[in-house]
């Protein structure tokens, strides 16, 4: 499902009946106080990996041999159908969320068509990390008085994300795009 780029790591499952997988940093981060940063998860999408023995026609054959005449056509109409019917979820783990970071849109959606390398935002929100500092650095112009010193850093090959493959019913809207994906991360609706 995934491939992996240069200085990345394979996704990994933290037990047996985890409901999604782990990703790991691709690189080092620092988050300051108050900052958002994206962090490189050192995968993509690899759609190539889900044709075959992973996806079964609607009657639960398993796609012909790529010998036969209608083995293209038939992996065009369950790709097209997989694309339309399942997303990736993103998610922090919570070993993060424990020292005050967040992802600011709450959750990442990954539409399968997403061919760059999966990126996470995090956010350190001044209010929590003051919290749990133990002070208020707030003055009564509510600006700090100082600059916050706190930051978070990650390391390379760290554990910060989870991922899991979610079925959506989407196409019951009714509303449909003819669209290609152009472009990477935060590129739809530019």
């Amino acid at each position: 499902m995934f491939k992996v780029f240069k200085d990345g790591k394979l996704p990994t499952k933290g037990s047996k009946y985890s409901a999604a997988v782990d990703l790991y940093a691709r690189e080092d981060v620092v988050v300051g106080a108050g900052e958002t940063v994206l962090i490189p998860l050192g995968v993509c999408i690899d759609l190539d990996s889900l044709i075959g023995a992973h996806i079964y026609l609607n009657d639960g054959r398993n796609l012909p041999n790529k010998e036969d005449t209608m083995y293209e056509v038939l992996k065009a109409n369950v790709v097209d159908l997989f694309l339309n019917s399942h997303y990736l979820q993103l998610m922090l783990r919570s070993s993060l969320g424990k020292k005050g970071l967040i992802l600011p849109n709450g959750v990442g959606i990954i539409d399968m068509d997403y061919k760059d390398e999966i990126m996470m935002i995090i956010h350190a929100p001044i209010h929590s990390i003051t919290r749990d500092l133990g002070t208020l650095c707030m003055c009564e112009d509510n600006i700090m008085d100082e600059p916050l010193n706190w930051s978070y850093s990650i390391k390379k090959g760290d554990r910060v994300a989870q991922i899991m493959l979610c079925e959506h019913k989407s196409y019951l809207f009714g509303i449909d795009s003819t669209e290609e994906r152009v472009g990477g991360f935060g590129s739809t609706g530019v």
